[in-house]
């Protein structure tokens, strides 16, 4: 489970929720390539 939040490419999620199941797994095999943590500006 990730927690955070999403500030750039909404539509990728939405793509995502789409290809799950009422069971939480999904339909076919996603792969997620790139991804980066910002720290949080204080």
């Amino acid at each position: 489970t990730i927690f955070g939040e999403i500030v750039l490419g909404q539509d990728v999620m939405k793509k995502l929720e789409a290809a799950g199941t009422p069971r939480g797994t999904p339909k076919e095999k996603l792969l997620i390539i790139k991804a980066h943590i910002e720290e949080k500006q204080k």
